[in-house]
């Protein structure tokens, strides 16, 4: 461990994460990256639950499309796969990123 606070590296994550969705709203040039900003606006600012077909609404692809890259920012711990009710869709990490 690198002896600093538990807290410090909380708010050094956080920062890099809102750096993270800063740079991909300002590029958003991509598909991908049209998605990932619609995605992380809606599961971790807005805290809603997103499925493929509103992501691809939104970001302008095919459903394919967006379900693809769920998938690979599912795997890689930014949102994870929640049920409510009859619908299954992305939220929030409940732990954290």
């Amino acid at each position: 461990m690198s002896g600093e606070s538990p807290a410090r590296l909380r708010r050094q994550t956080e920062h890099l994460f809102r750096s993270r969705i800063y740079a991909l709203c300002m590029s958003g040039k991509t598909t991908r990256d049209q998605i990932w900003t619609v995605t992380l606006n809606r599961t971790h600012r807005g805290g809603e639950l997103v499925t493929a077909a509103d992501v691809a609404e939104h970001a302008g692809c095919s459903k394919r499309t967006a379900r693809d890259t769920l998938h690979v920012m599912e795997n890689n711990a930014f949102i994870e796969r929640e049920r409510r009710g009859s619908k299954v869709g992305f939220v929030k990490p409940s732990g954290g990123i």
